[in-house]
């Protein structure tokens, strides 16, 4: 861990960072792969958090949601039918994996106001739909989307738990621990029923 501390950015440079470059660098941060070694993918993403202060900066940024939101909106899910090789298809789920990471963390959706929540949930529900049409997704590739929609939704919610009745929630809820499809189908009912009735 020591090693990749050789990374951290300066303070008094951090500080100048405006949000949306800060954003870029952290979307592109070298060793996001280590969030696969790890019990869980939350646990994962808190190792790195701990060894890159351009993560511990941006969550308490207030735009950050905003400016994650318009780099996830960009994504295209279908676009995994277009590419050719194994490693091209696993590294494009994986920056899925990586934003959708960043994006569902508690310290930034804090840092959100209940429009901009909306608005990432709307856009959760419509990646999922589309990774649902994309069989090379599989749960690896959607887990990252339902905890993003949950987590906002019951954020939205006063963080009273919508899901308490999937089975494996409250670990796929606090780790992003991988739930069966039809469960991570009932998370995206729920979050629609939930938004529709708002």
């Amino acid at each position: 861990m020591e090693g990749l501390r050789i990374l951290n950015i300066p303070t008094d440079t951090l500080k100048l960072l405006n949000t949306e470059h800060l954003v870029k660098i952290c979307l592109n941060y070298p060793f996001w792969g280590l969030v696969f070694t790890r019990n869980s993918l939350q646990e994962g993403y808190e190792f790195i958090r701990n060894s890159f202060n351009g993560f511990r900066e941006l969550e308490n940024r207030s735009e950050a949601a905003n400016y994650l939101l318009q780099e996830y909106i960009k994504m295209n899910p279908s676009f995994l039918k277009l590419v050719l090789t194994l490693a091209q298809k696993g590294e494009y789920m994986a920056q899925f994996t990586f934003i959708e990471l960043l994006l569902a963390q508690h310290a930034v959706i804090n840092n959100t106001d209940e429009y901009l929540k909306r608005k990432i949930v709307e856009e959760s529900l419509r990646k999922f739909h589309e990774k649902l049409k994309v069989r090379s997704y599989g749960i690896e590739g959607m887990v990252t989307t339902a905890y993003v929609m949950a987590r906002y939704s019951n954020s939205i919610n006063h963080s009273q738990n919508l899901f308490d009745e999937i089975p494996g929630n409250e670990s796929f809820l606090n780790y992003c621990i991988e739930i069966d499809t039809k469960s991570l189908k009932d998370v995206s009912g729920r979050t629609e029923d939930f938004m529709r009735n708002r």
